[in-house]
């Protein structure tokens, strides 16, 4: 295993017990869109990710499908983040909404991450190597708690968060 997966792994845990031990016990005083906004205002900033595709960040050499396509599903993500917030934000139900932003998001980590595995992109990455070994964990925990969100509320409160 290599250092940057080790990072990615070992962070993703201390991200886990931070949602453990802080947010999870105090989940039945919040509301879930208390929860779920300000997880999605950090992936709002999954655009930041794009960086990956700019022309002298990466090193020589960085397979064209990891870039390009990394940058668009950042895109997408974040773009979709900022959506639900903003409808939560404007108390406008939609049911599954925010379901949508966590699955489309956690198959983009699953692409990317897949991507990566294949192409051996880690001696690529130069400058934004904090990109996967930190950014992404935060995020891939973000997806879980948002999944125990919509997984622990009654259908009425998911709607007014959805």
């Amino acid at each position: 295993m290599n250092q940057l997966i080790a990072s990615l792994m070992l962070n993703m845990h201390i991200f886990y017990l931070g949602y453990r031990w802080l947010l999870q016990p105090k989940m039945h005083l919040l509301g879930p869109a208390s929860i779920v906004v300000p997880i999605l205002l950090l992936h709002g900033i999954c655009h930041l990710c794009s960086m990956i595709s700019t022309p002298g960040v990466m090193q020589y050499g960085m397979p064209e499908p990891v870039a390009v396509l990394s940058a668009i599903g950042d895109f997408i993500a974040a773009a979709l983040a900022m959506t639900t917030a903003f409808l939560i934000q404007q108390k406008q139900p939609e049911p599954g909404r925010d379901l949508v932003f966590n699955l489309v998001g956690s198959l983009d980590f699953l692409r990317v991450i897949t991507l990566i595995g294949i192409f051996q992109t880690g001696t690529f990455i130069g400058g934004v190597h904090w990109i996967p070994a930190w950014w992404v964990p935060m995020l891939i925990v973000g997806h879980w708690v948002i999944f125990q969100v919509l997984r622990g509320f009654r259908r009425d409160d998911i709607s007014r968060v959805a």
